[in-house]
C-alpha cells in the first residue's frame, strides 16, 4: 500500500485512470474540491492537471471521465459547477464549456467505450437532468424526454453501448434507462416501497456474457439486475443494508462503500467482508477507481487522501 496526503480540507469527489504513459504507468485523475489532480505514477504522486492554467487552478471538479485506452488520442472532461473542463493528448491547454443558465451542477459522468468514433459523452446533473455531447465535451444538449425526475445522482453506460446504446439514470427516486442514447427514459421500477435514491451503478466484470448490474442505494442497500437492467433484486440485507454510496469492479469481485465501511462482494453476492479494514479504519472513502489491469485499486478520501492497493 501507498500513501499520499495533500490536505486536510480537501475532498476526492472521482478518480478515473487513463491509459499507461510514458513511463510505464497508469494516468489517473481525480476530481476534488480543490480541483482536477493528476498522476502519471499510478496515484504514487499527484499535481494539477490543469498545470499553467491560473485561472482554474483551484475549479472544483465533481466528476471526470477519460477515453478508453483504444482511443486515437487521450481525452480528459471534467464535470464542474456549471459546466466542463475539457483537454485532449497532453492536456497543456483546456476548454472551459458552460451549461444552460441557470448553471446546474454536475453530479456523475460516463463516457462512450466507442468515444473515438461516436464522441459521445453523458454527464448527470443535481438541478436539470442528464446532458450528452455527440462532438467529445465540445457542445452539450439535455437530454431528458420521459426522465420525470431531474435530479441525477449515477449514470451507467453499458460495456455494449456501441451496438445497444443503452444506459441507466440513477435519480432521487430510482433508476430510469434509455435504449436509445438518451433519446428517451423510461422509468425502471426497484422491489421497494416508495421512492429510493441511487447513489451508484456499476457492472460486473462479466457483463457481455451475464448481463448483471448493481445499483446502490441511500437508504436500501444493494440491488443487482441478471437481465441488463430490466429487472431488479434486492441484496440480502442481512450481507448489505443501509446506504452504499460507491461500487467499483475487481478483479476479486465488486467492492463497496456500505455505510462508511469498504466491503468486497464476492460470487455474485453469496459472501462478503470487510476490505482492507486495518488499512482504511481511519479514513473516509469516498471514491474508488481499479488500475493496472484491475490489478491495482485507487482510493480516494475525504480530506484528500490518496491509497493504492497492489
Amino acid at each position: 500500500m501507498s500513501e499520499v496526503t495533500r490536505s486536510n480540507i480537501d475532498y476526492v469527489y472521482g478518480l478515473a485512470s487513463a491509459g499507461i504513459g510514458a513511463q510505464g504507468h497508469h494516468t489517473c485523475f481525480a476530481a476534488c474540491l480543490s480541483g482536477l489532480m493528476r498522476s502519471d505514477d499510478g496515484g504514487t504522486s499527484w499535481y494539477s492537471a490543469y498545470g499553467s492554467v491560473i485561472d482554474y487552478a483551484s475549479f472544483p471538479a465533481n466528476a471526470v471521465v477519460v477515453s478508453p485506452d483504444n482511443s486515437n488520442e487521450q481525452l480528459v472532461v471534467a464535470g464542474c459547477a456549471g459546466g466542463f473542463m475539457r483537454a485532449t493528448g497532453d492536456c497543456q491547454s483546456w476548454d472551459r464549456i458552460n451549461l444552460p443558465v441557470p448553471l446546474p451542477t454536475v453530479s456523475a459522468m460516463v463516457i462512450s467505450p466507442n468515444v473515438g468514433e461516436d464522441g459521445k459523452i453523458f454527464a448527470a446533473t443535481l438541478e436539470a437532468g442528464v446532458f450528452m455531447s455527440s462532438n467529445q465535451g465540445f457542445d452539450w444538449e439535455s437530454c431528458n424526454f420521459g426522465l420525470v425526475d431531474m435530479n441525477v445522482y449515477s449514470l451507467g453506460i453499458s460495456p455494449l453501448f456501441a451496438d445497444d446504446e443503452t444506459l441507466w439514470a440513477g435519480t432521487s427516486s430510482g433508476i430510469f434507462r434509455t435504449g436509445n442514447a438518451g433519446r428517451a427514459w423510461r422509468e425502471i421500477e426497484l422491489p421497494i416501497n416508495g421512492f429510493e435514491t441511487v447513489l451508484a451503478i456499476s457492472f460486473s466484470l462479466e457483463y457481455f456474457s451475464t448481463g448483471v448490474i448493481y445499483a446502490g442505494t441511500e437508504t436500501s442497500g444493494l440491488f443487482y439486475s441478471k437481465n441488463r437492467g430490466l429487472n431488479w433484486r434486492r441484496l440480502s440485507e442481512n450481507l448489505i443494508d443501509g446506504a452504499v454510496s460507491v461500487l467499483c469492479p475487481i478483479k476479486d469481485g465488486l467492492l463497496i462503500v456500505n455505510q462508511g465501511e469498504v466491503k468486497l462482494l464476492r460470487d455474485g453476492g453469496s459472501s462478503c467482508a470487510l476490505w482492507q479494514e486495518k488499512a482504511l479504519k481511519e479514513v473516509e472513502v469516498t471514491a474508488l477507481c481499479s488500475t493496472s489491469g484491475l490489478q491495482s485499486v485507487l482510493v480516494g478520501c475525504a480530506g484528500g487522501t490518496f491509497l493504492r492497493f497492489s
